[in-house]
């Protein structure tokens, strides 16, 4: 909350609370005398003294001190210290006011009682919102905190998706090249077409599903030229992927991820890869052979699937599932994002 808003709750505050009842009491009696309304504005400047005598000088100390003993000590002598100041004010306007405080009893030891509960009474509840405001504060101020981190960490995940398929798409390039095929240039004009959409498309947290595709079709096309084989590849989309949005390169971590564990010589389509789009979630599926039967927690520990993983639980804490299987040697990944897949943090 900036300073500027905390000041207009503030005048806003005591408008309502003393300014008007002050006005609706001169206006309401106007036979009221000169030296009752000057008691009057008197002990509403007082009250202002009071609340912010505590808010501003003894709350601080309050806030720092855990110890129940010192903070009423030190709320007592500012209370009697206020008092006495009042009480001062009492006798010296006394003359001036036609002795209105003797007249009518106003400095007796029970009007003194009454008032110095009612002080006592503002300055706590001074106290009671400074605490509350810190407490508002500080619990923003993490949060803010996390935010910060998780946007921090979230920079480094997708600048740490470059480098890897950097590497592993350009691998594929060079064995093109060095078996002289003529698919090499075709692959480096896909690759520009990758580049692009990396280095343009995806400084934001969400593009369009149909960008994203779009770029994961290019990196498909990509891996085709290097198979050899089409039918290796099972590409299917279903549903309506206009006007959804999804964090850029989420979806290519898995697919990335299948071709460098998949299984070349196994009965096509080595690769599946399943896209559906419902009313209220996305799915994702792909399925890959692998090497050997390792456990899927060791399948994961690539670059690649760590961060997609890390990611979706920054993105999407409590509205996605993230299944990994590898039975009898085909491993499979399996992601829902349920239906805040188009609204997340921007």
């Amino acid at each position: 909350m900036s300073k500027r808003i905390q000041v207009l709750i503030h005048i806003t505050f005591w408008i309502v609370v003393l300014i008007i009842p002050v006005i609706l009491q001169f206006t309401s009696t106007p036979d009221l005398t000169k030296p009752w309304r000057i008691h009057t504005l008197y002990t509403t400047g007082f009250t202002l003294v009071a609340f912010y005598f505590s808010f501003w000088l003894i709350s601080p100390y309050v806030l720092l001190n855990k110890v129940f003993i010192k903070n009423f000590l030190v709320f007592l002598f500012g209370a009697s210290l206020i008092m006495v100041m009042k009480i001062s004010g009492y006798h010296i306007l006394n003359p001036l006011l036609e002795n209105i405080y003797e007249q009518h009893q106003l400095l007796s030891v029970a009007f003194l009682i009454a008032d110095s509960t009612n002080t006592s009474l503002i300055m706590a509840i001074a106290i009671l919102i400074r605490i509350s405001m810190n407490y508002y504060m500080e619990k923003q101020l993490k949060a803010d905190l996390v935010l910060q981190q998780h946007s921090t960490e979230l920079a480094l995940l997708k600048a740490q998706i470059n480098p890897h398929f950097f590497f592993n798409t350009l691998n594929n390039i060079y064995s093109l090249v060095y078996k002289k095929s003529d698919d090499a240039p075709e692959a480096l004009l896909k690759l520009s077409e990758i580049m692009r959409y990396m280095l343009y498309e995806t400084k934001t947290d969400l593009v369009p599903l149909e960008k994203e595709l779009v770029h994961l079709e290019n990196y498909l096309e990509l891996e085709k030229l290097r198979v050899k084989d089409p039918s290796f590849i099972s590409y299917k989309t279903k549903g309506d992927i206009k006007g959804i949005f999804v964090p850029p390169l989420l979806l290519l971590s898995f697919v990335e991820n299948a071709f460098k564990h998949g299984k070349r010589k196994v009965d096509n389509p080595g690769i599946i890869i399943r896209l559906r789009v419902g009313i209220d979630e996305l799915d994702f599926t792909v399925i890959n052979y692998t090497l050997d039967n390792l456990p899927a927690k060791k399948q994961k520990e690539g670059i690649g699937l760590q961060n997609v993983s890390r990611r979706l639980e920054l993105l999407y804490p409590d509205s996605h599932d993230l299944e990994i299987t590898n039975i009898k040697n085909q491993y499979k990944v399996s992601l829902t994002l349920k239906k805040t897949f188009n609204a997340i943090i921007k």
